[in-house]
């Protein structure tokens, strides 16, 4: 209590002076962290890799992956893998039994929260009832709704289905899941769920603010996302009266007074080129506010795939890039909670159109670059000529958040050529983020008071942000607010 009254006392007295955290470089190599053909390590069956898919990142330098191992019988196994803290991984999630189900399968889509946390879906079988193919989601090792369960935020309801979840860095966890009103029937309806007791958050009927349209049934997409705490949440919806539209909290989504929506023109003052808003592909929210979503536009096949942060277009294709030129699809894409965004998108090079990961606007990695394979941090020759063959998974482009030097982990999964052999690997990539402003909590520039509550919030929740990370320990913790008066103090 007595530090907490101090830290009030001495932001209401000054303002924090501006430091801005080191921009050192990282190490840019992509080093595997998971290798097909590898003993899955922490797995105490010790069965080898077969498949390496979807990932997720904490903090700032966490990380899992989906692997899928297989034993000396040829039988596939689903694990969650990886370590909160950036350490050795471990299994933190697996097929098996849990209480009166038998989990035989997993979702690639998962989410692993700064607290250690995991939240994934299920297939699995009631052993009681025996009823099979039961589409579940778990935090940790408890269930939070299953197919055919009533839900309890909705009654009258039941589970249809349950996917793509996520996890707040605070631990919230976060998916779609589908409903009926009539038991054993199919999907009448779609619903964004937010936490343990799964609170609707969004679903069909819901009107949206700045429009006079409500959501249409069954139509919310799959990529929704919550920002760190989940203040925030985005989502793309279709509405009563035609075309998808980007939402955020409920509010349609606008730019330069124009509607995020399909159909309307993109204006000039935003990156549009006399193009309009077609569809829209992935998506993410920071707790401050800030967006990022990807699509593409009804103009020119070489022009339409674009990159919007906050309603700017920052990249669209037909850019040049490093030595080459955007041309195709966008496979990939995430922005993390400090503003930084990635894509995994086509580029012409010189060897050809290859898929590149391009990380706040510059070329990062192309297939057929060179890469750590054994995780040692450096190319040389026991890495056995590997190069990236192909980038892979459907969601497997995630990045943790800057620590106190600046730098930050993007990760990925890519086919890689070793020795003339295609095998996939998980991998990491030390980078440069963006400038951090210590004590900015707010986001907004400048250090003051409408920090203290933003501080207060991310002191009480164990999630890792930079900004309040005072004394460079990669934690924060009461040791920061010491910090923070020894600042004040003009030490």
């Amino acid at each position: 209590m007595y530090r907490s009254l101090m830290f009030a006392t001495v932001c209401a007295t000054a303002l924090l002076n501006i430091q801005f955290v080191s921009d050192a470089l990282g190490q840019e190599v992509a080093s595997a962290l998971v290798r097909e053909g590898d003993a899955l390590p922490g797995d105490v069956l010790g069965d080898s890799i077969n498949s390496i898919s979807n990932t997720a990142a904490a903090r700032s330098s966490g990380y899992a992956f989906t692997v899928t191992t297989e034993d000396i019988a040829g039988t596939l196994f689903a694990n969650v893998w990886g370590n909160v803290d950036g350490g050795p991984g471990e299994v933190l999630a697996s097929e098996g039994i849990l209480g009166d189900l038998e989990i035989t399968g997993l979702e690639g889509f998962f989410g692993l929260s700064d607290i250690g946390r995991t939240c994934y879906g299920t297939t699995s079988t009631n052993l009681d009832t025996m009823v099979t193919g039961l589409d579940g989601v778990f935090r940790d090792n408890t269930l939070l709704l299953n197919g055919d369960d009533s839900v309890p935020s909705l009654p009258g309801y039941f589970s249809t289905f349950n996917s793509r979840p996520g996890i707040t860095a605070d631990g919230q966890p976060y998916w779609v899941g589908g409903i009926t009103d009539v038991f054993g029937t199919g999907t009448a309806d779609r619903v964004l769920f937010l936490g343990t007791d799964a609170v609707p958050v969004l679903r069909g009927g819901d009107p949206i603010m700045g429009m006079m349209d409500v959501v249409l049934p069954e139509s919310l997409d799959f990529d929704s996302r919550f920002s760190a705490c989940g203040s925030n949440y985005i989502a793309l919806v279709d509405v009563t009266s035609g075309d998808d539209v980007m939402i955020m909290n409920g509010e349609v989504l606008e730019t330069d007074g124009v509607l995020i929506r399909a159909g309307n023109e993109i204006p000039a003052s935003a990156g549009g080129i006399g193009d309009s808003f077609d569809n829209f592909d992935f998506m993410n929210v920071t707790e401050t506010g800030s967006y990022m979503v990807t699509g593409d536009s009804d103009g020119a096949t070489a022009t339409d795939e674009f990159v919007m942060i906050d309603g700017e277009i920052v990249m669209r294709e037909g850019d040049v890039v490093g030595p080459g030129v955007i041309d195709g699809a966008i496979e990939g894409a995430f922005m993390n909670e400090d503003g930084n965004w990635a894509a995994i998108w086509d580029v012409d090079i010189a060897a050809g159109n290859v898929e590149a990961l391009i990380f706040n606007g510059e070329l990062l990695l192309t297939e057929g670059q060179p890469v750590d394979w054994n995780g040692d941090g450096v190319i040389d020759d026991s890495d056995q000529n590997a190069e990236i063959e192909n980038f892979t998974g459907i969601s497997a482009l995630t990045m943790t958040r800057v620590d106190n030097a600046g730098i930050l982990s993007i990760y990925f999964t890519a086919d890689c050529d070793v020795n003339g052999v295609t095998l996939e690997g998980g991998f990491e990539v030390r980078v440069p983020g963006n400038p951090i402003l210590l004590a900015d909590l707010n986001d907004d520039g400048s250090v003051n008071l409408l920090d203290v509550a933003p501080f207060v919030k991310v002191l009480n929740s164990s999630i890792y942000h930079p900004a309040a990370d005072l004394n460079s320990d990669n934690q924060v913790n009461l040791l920061d607010v010491d910090a923070l008066i020894t600042i004040f103090n003009g030490g």
